[in-house]
This record gives structure tokens, C-alpha cells and sequence, in this order.
């Protein structure tokens, strides 16, 4: 378990992330879905949700004891339907030139992430072995 809150920290950021790249993968992968809505996560508040163990789902409805229990698919605040920026006639709200770009951008920013966290941890064990 994460003691440190600079580790907690960058622990949720990259969760936060990865959850965002599934989206966005999504995003991609349904591009010729019929009547798709694409989908996003504003980062701020879904990482001061997680910081704070604020859940954006609700807790599924089991009909049966014998049934998991479990949350809906949305894990974290901030998961939002991403408004068409033009009118296809089969529905599909996916541009893709935005979809690719904001995956790209999230990658890149996962990376740094992972960066700040690596400089951090050698940080401890320099503090560590003196």
C-alpha cells in the first residue's frame, strides 16, 4: 500500500488516465458503430474524485443474493458524452481526427506521468541509501 501522498498522487493519475485511454480506445474501435456516442472524462474531476473516493457510478441493482454485487461502468466523475461536431447519417458522433489526437495527447501525458513517478521513487531511495 501507497503511504506516501506524492505517490498516492501519481498512483490515481495514472489509474485516472488508463481509465481515459480505455475511452478513448473505445472511441476508436466503435468509429463506424451506428449511433455511437463517443465518450470522454474530464481529468481534473475525475482524478479530485478519486483523490477524495468519490465514485461517478452507482452501485448495480441485484435482483438475487447469489448475484455479485459490483459498481456501473463508470468508475470515476466526469465521464461525459461528447457533443457531434458534424451530422453523420448513421448516428455515429466519433470524429476521428479528434479521437486520435486526444488519444495521442493522453499517451503522452500517461508517459509523463510515469516519469515524475520513476524521478520520484529513485528520489526516495537516494534519501534512503544516503
Amino acid at each position: 500500500m501507497l503511504t506516501d501522498p506524492v505517490m498516492q498522487f501519481y498512483n490515481t493519475a495514472l489509474n485516472v488516465r488508463a481509465y481515459r485511454e480505455q475511452l478513448l480506445a473505445s472511441n476508436i474501435a466503435n468509429a463506424d458503430t451506428p449511433n455511437y456516442q463517443a465518450k470522454d472524462i474530464d481529468f481534473k474531476t475525475a482524478l479530485k474524485g478519486a483523490m477524495h473516493n468519490i465514485s461517478g457510478g452507482l452501485p448495480l441493482l441485484r435482483n438475487s443474493v447469489r448475484q455479485l454485487s459490483g459498481q456501473s461502468s463508470q468508475i470515476y466523475p466526469g465521464v461525459f458524452t461528447m457533443p457531434a461536431q458534424q451530422s453523420r447519417l448513421d448516428g455515429n458522433a466519433v470524429n476521428m481526427n479528434q479521437a486520435r489526437a486526444a488519444f495521442t495527447d493522453n499517451g503522452l501525458k500517461y508517459e509523463a506521468t510515469l516519469t515524475f513517478m520513476t524521478q520520484e521513487i529513485k528520489t526516495m531511495q537516494q534519501a534512503i541509501t544516503g
